[in-house]
């Protein structure tokens, strides 16, 4: 029996399996723009970031439900690494290169890293060179590598950048000492700190989240083995993914202004990336909130916007897409131009014809728009599919910029095989969907439905609620052949409350192909929308009677003199929520429909009067 490699053939094993690599270093493999999938080369172990678990590559495997056997099949003859060539240099060709280098880092005698004009024979961003049997070799150096550090007196504080450019930025600004490392923000752990244990250390992150993240985990490293640690707060004036650098060449820093700012503005770092902050920083660090739809979405959020099929709902969300993708106003409301992605679960064939019919309608092109509509439905609990969703959206980002809007319609179509009102299932899918709004920064729109019986909520387990941070309801109501709907917020976490807005339904005939129709809906000034619950009043009465007539069963007694609880009647009706139970009762007994009670309950009028 074959002896299998398997440390040698996983990286093949995770092109098959994940695509091509969007990184490769001489230790390790990533996949997917933001490195969800990590393979380390030296042992051969797999580790997804999204959920924090990893393994050997047929843990790998099992993972993203494959049959091990039928994939190790495909990998078992050559299965042993070769050694990889490297490029070498003399010292007097290391001169040379160095004389064209845009940035050069001497982190010791034997290893050196330099940064190349776009156009030079050398193509890695930041490239590593080694000293090996007096040859310099294009290669991270084996183990642990050393840390940067400019020269200055142990006494001096240590401000520890992310890069060597970074590094270097620091260096023109900063009269003590400059300190980086090299692999970005996920190679700091494969290098030696052991140079600056015990000293005061102050943390420059990136202006970005993954820059935020490392610094505290390195911080938390750092004080394990007796640093002062402090994490500089990014000034005001950074644009997003500005460092050091950026502060030198863009003068957003002076030198006294950097020495003022990392004694004056920084967070006191502790252990297990809890920060304890002061009041005055705290509130003093409040932001504007950053909107996709100003005042309705905002970035890095999730909304639900639910209602009965047929309400309009898709209708609201290809409006809101559109106008997102072309940076237009979405009827009262300014947006923040983004490409914007739409996972139709349903119904493409409709939402094309839809698009023809807003851009025929409101005389806007489409064509110039950053909208991306998926083919299928997109299984979000199904942990492949979901990976190849986010690859899908990472290829959309690498080409068009930052993703502002995901719109997943219907919930019920991108669920995957699971139920709605399982609590387990729907955590899993808001996990899913936290992934996605954690890894592209978006806000995310889900387009799902009420209970059978109630119009006052998303069905589906109460998790859904919880967990996001606006809902909006859409109903309609059809007058003399004009369809109106209404857009109302019903719940917003931490923002402000908006007014319902009202859209009258226009049909439209698509001119390119005669005959065929769509329609859009056009904003009105209208202050209120009037629905007809005479239907969902007679559905509660009913529930009252079939429980009185089951409570009297087999006992001596007419049915309409069993009184019904108020807590009877909402196990009852498990569709529908208690508000919305509460307000159908009040209706009831002010139009005289059942008796109440203090004390006793309900009771329907009569058996023979319900209407």
């Amino acid at each position: 029996m074959e002896k299998i490699d398997y440390i040698a053939i996983a990286p093949r094993v995770g092109e098959h399996l994940l695509g091509p690599t969007t990184k490769k270093t001489d230790t390790e493999w990533r996949w997917g723009t933001h490195g969800s999938w990590c393979l380390n080369l030296e042992n051969g172990l797999f580790h997804t970031f999204e959920h924090n678990e990893g393994g050997g590559l047929l843990w790998f495997i099992e993972y993203l439900g494959q049959d091990k056997n039928d994939i190790l099949s495909l990998f078992t003859s050559n299965t042993m690494k070769p050694k990889k060539k490297y490029q070498k240099f003399t010292p007097f060709e290391m001169r040379d290169l160095a004389e064209q280098a845009i940035v050069t880092c001497k982190y010791s005698d034997r290893f050196v890293v330099m940064r190349f004009p776009k156009d030079h024979k050398i193509k890695q961003k930041y490239a590593p060179f080694s000293l090996e049997n007096g040859s310099w070799l294009l290669k991270r150096p084996e183990g642990k590598m050393p840390i940067y550090l400019s020269e200055g007196n142990d006494e001096e504080q240590i401000i520890i950048n992310e890069g060597e450019k970074a590094a270097k930025g620091c260096e023109k600004l900063y009269k003590g000492i400059s300190c980086c490392w090299h692999g970005g923000v996920n190679g700091w752990n494969s290098s030696d700190w052991s140079p600056i244990f015990g000293r005061n250390i102050t943390i420059w992150p990136d202006n970005d989240e993954p820059g935020k993240k490392v610094a505290q985990e390195l911080a938390d490293y750092l004080i394990k083995n007796k640093c002062n640690v402090k994490i500089a707060k990014i000034p005001d004036n950074f644009e997003e993914k500005d460092d050091l650098y950026d502060a030198y060449a863009n003068q957003l820093l002076d030198s006294q202004g950097l020495y003022d700012h990392i004694n004056n503005n920084y967070i006191k770092a502790s252990r297990k990336g809890l920060t304890l902050r002061r009041v005055k920083d705290l509130i003093t660090d409040i932001r504007e909130p950053e909107w996709i739809i100003e005042d309705v979405c905002e970035k890095d959020s999730v909304i639900d916007i639910y209602g009965a099929p047929k309400t309009g709902k898709s209708f609201v969300a290809v409006d809101m897409a559109l106008s997102v993708s072309l940076g237009l106003k979405w009827h009262n409301f300014n947006t923040e131009q983004h490409p914007v992605i739409y996972l139709a679960g349903e119904g493409q064939r409709g939402i094309a014809r839809r698009i023809s019919a807003w851009q025929q309608f409101y005389g806007h092109d489409v064509f110039k728009s950053e909208l991306f509509v998926s083919d299928r439905g997109i299984r979000f609990l199904d942990q492949k599919d979901h990976q190849e969703l986010i690859e899908h959206i990472s290829d959309v980002q690498d080409e068009m910029g930052d993703i502002g809007f995901i719109v997943i319609d219907t919930l019920a179509r991108n669920f995957g095989a699971g139920n709605e009102n399982s609590t387990e299932d729907m955590n899993l899918f808001i996990e899913r969907v936290d992934a996605l709004k954690n890894i592209f920064g978006c806000c995310i729109a889900l387009i799902h439905h009420t209970g059978h019986m109630s119009s006052g909520r998303a069905r589906g387990s109460s998790v859904l609620p919880a967990a996001v941070d606006a809902e909006f309801s859409v109903k309609r109501k059809d007058e003399n052949d004009q369809m109106i709907v209404e857009f109302a917020q019903t719940l917003v976490k931490d923002g402000k409350n908006i007014k319902p807005m009202y859209f009258a339904f226009k049909e439209v005939e698509l001119m390119q192909y005669p005959g065929m129709t769509s329609g859009i809906l056009e904003y009105t000034e209208r202050t209120e929308l009037i629905v007809d619950d005479s239907k969902a009043l007679t559905e509660t009465q009913e529930k009252i009677k079939e429980l009185q007539e089951s409570m009297a069963n087999g006992m001596d007694m007419d049915p309409i003199s069993i009184w019904i609880k108020h807590s009877d009647i909402v196990r009852a009706l498990p569709d529908i929520d208690e508000n919305t139970i509460k307000q159908r009762l009040k209706r009831l007994r002010d139009t005289d429909k059942i008796h109440w009670e203090r004390g006793k309950g309900y009771q329907s009028k009569s058996f023979d009067e319900i209407k």
